[in-house]
Formats: structure tokens, sequence, C-alpha cells
């Protein structure tokens, strides 16, 4: 990692964000261009501290301000079944509520990632959260998506699908995990 980027992640780790800000903007370009090369990295090599690489990715961006540029990165980092970070991309892609962000959402509810078999919490969390992205982009395709989710053969997508239906028509409680 270049140093200069390793110094103000550590800056900002440590609480000395106003340091880390004031350097910012000078390292801009160098800091977009390290983290398109680290996803490009991630999606050749596959390395088995994929999702450690992932977090400091999502997490990155934002403490220097340029988080925007990396939504179509997350996009295709969330339907890929080699890492385990599904849920960490959801929580991310979701802050967007971008419509763009549909198809992905879509494609990843249907995925069958293994390690959602292993446990049915973490499934039901991933696809709960999955639900939510789609009720706060609003729009009429997320929403006609929704009500076509409430006729799904999953209980899970089901029961997810109608309380952000309900959460949008202004049911209190509808954002409350079971």
């Amino acid at each position: 990692m270049n140093q200069e980027i390793k110094s103000i992640y550590l800056e900002n780790l440590l609480g000395r964000k106003e340091y880390a800000a004031s350097k910012a903007e000078v390292i801009e370009i160098c800091m977009t261009e390290y983290i398109y090369n680290e996803i490009r990295a991630l999606n050749i090599e596959k390395p088995e501290d994929a999702n450690t690489i992932i977090e400091m990715l999502i997490t990155l961006p934002s403490w220097f301000g340029i988080k925007e540029k990396f939504l179509d990165e997350y996009h295709s980092l969330l339907v890929q079944d080699w890492h385990t970070a599904h849920e960490w991309l959801i929580d991310c892609i979701m802050r967007y509520k971008s419509p763009s962000s549909i198809k992905y959402i879509i494609e990843a509810i249907y995925k069958d990632f293994y390690h959602f078999s292993l446990s049915d919490t973490n499934y039901a969390s991933f696809i709960r959260k999955c639900m939510w992205a789609l009720a706060d982009i609003n729009t009429p395709e997320s929403i006609e998506i929704l009500q076509a989710y409430k006729n799904d053969e999953s209980e899970v997508k089901r029961k997810c699908a109608d309380e952000q239906l309900r959460w949008l028509n202004g049911e209190p409680g509808m954002r409350c995990m079971w």
C-alpha cells in the first residue's frame, strides 16, 4: 500500500481525522486509483482474507469523501460468490438509494451463496437488508419488485417484502428485527 495512503488511513484509525482530511485532497487521485486496483486484484486473486479487504474498500473511500465513485464496483462484488462480505456490501449499497442497484440486489437475492446455507439467521438478515434497500430506493420499479416478492415461494422473502411495503405506507415498526 502506498505509504502516504497507509499513514492517512492509520491516522484516521487513531482518531486524527482532521489531519487525514487535510491530506485527503492531495491524494484523492492516488486513493481512487489504489482502490480500483485493489478491487481488480480481488476479482482476479480471490484471496482468503477478501472480507477484510472488502471492509477496508468500503470504509476507506468514505473517510476520504470519495465513496460515490465505487458503487459499480460494490455492485459487482455483491453478486460474487467467492467471498462472504455480502452483508457489508448491501449495507453500503443501501446508503446510496440508487436505482442502478436494483438489478444487482435482485441478482444477489436469488444467488445461492454457500455461507448463507450454514445459518438461517444470516440468510434472513441478508434478505431483509436487500428488501430494505429496495424500499429505500422507492421508485415505481423497486416497489413493483417488492410487490412481486410478496408472492415468492420463500417465506423469508414474502415476509420481508411485505414489511417494507407496509413501511413505505407509513406503518411504524416495520424496520424492527424479528
